[in-house]
């Protein structure tokens, strides 16, 4: 069962595992499913101190926010696999975010005669809105990657994978090959 930290704390390392000081490295978070679908938070930026400090409350409200939105189905997160991912952002992830929201929209579009007829209005409603939240947060996205540090990053940059089982403060360094 999935626990979430009060406290994260992210160091940006290089190779050596000296510390980088490297301000607006975005990173996600990725909250592996027990059941259903895989829940991505982001983005969260570094510091002028290559820091990413995280708190519990920031991680419950991008939650909500990725719940509320209604593009896909997930479970609660009580039921949430403890199995997590962090990663920095880079261009493929936005890519693959721009498919996704594409791909619903045009799943909406072609349904949109089923929900009339079928009187769920407010079902096209709520995954019209979903899909302008989503843009929304794509076009945030979006302006940040561009004046991020993340563009000047090679692909060769790690990924963290931990288990959130307990209250605690975790503190991780994501290696950077800069």
């Amino acid at each position: 069962m999935l626990i979430i930290p009060d406290k994260i704390e992210i160091q940006l390392t290089n190779l050596k595992g000296e510390k980088l000081y490297l301000k607006d490295v975005l990173v996600c978070i990725k909250i592996n499913a027990a059941l259903k679908n895989n829940i991505e938070l982001s983005p969260f930026k570094s510091d002028e101190k290559g820091k990413i400090i995280i708190n519990k409350n920031e991680i419950l409200a991008k939650i909500e926010g990725v719940f509320d939105n209604g593009l896909m189905d997930y479970a609660s997160i009580e039921t949430a696999s403890h199995e997590v991912e962090i990663k920095i952002i880079d261009q493929s992830a936005i890519f693959e975010r721009i498919i996704y929201i594409s791909n619903k929209l045009e799943t909406i579009n072609r349904n949109k005669e089923y929900f009339k007829k079928t009187a769920r209005n407010e079902d096209l409603n709520m995954l019209l809105n979903g899909v302008e939240k989503s843009n929304k947060e794509l076009i945030e996205l979006l302006k940040l990657y561009e004046i991020s540090f993340n563009k000047k990053l090679s692909l060769d940059c790690s990924t963290i994978y931990d288990n959130w089982n307990k209250d605690q403060i975790v503190n991780y360094s994501l290696v950077i090959n800069y």
